[in-house]
């Protein structure tokens, strides 16, 4: 079983667009305005490639995988 956390932009389900990889249908200026609510650090010149990393990994790093309980 897997649980993630709910992560919203605006009115968008960022976990979801990672899962249904979409995130690339956001522009530039919509991934670094993500970025910076997020506390994401970016460059301003960076490409829209590099951008759709940092939301991806933190989406990946905030998915838990529970341990099974002790029996």
């Amino acid at each position: 079983m897997r649980l993630s956390h709910l992560i919203t932009f605006d009115d968008y389900d960022v976990s979801e667009q990672v899962r249904l990889n979409k995130l690339s249908k956001f522009n530039v200026t919509t991934l670094k305005a993500m970025c910076l609510h997020y506390e994401l650090p970016y460059k301003t010149r960076e490409v829209k490639a590099s951008l759709l990393n940092k939301p991806r990994n933190m989406v990946e790093e905030c998915s838990t995988t529970p341990t099974p309980p002790n029996n």
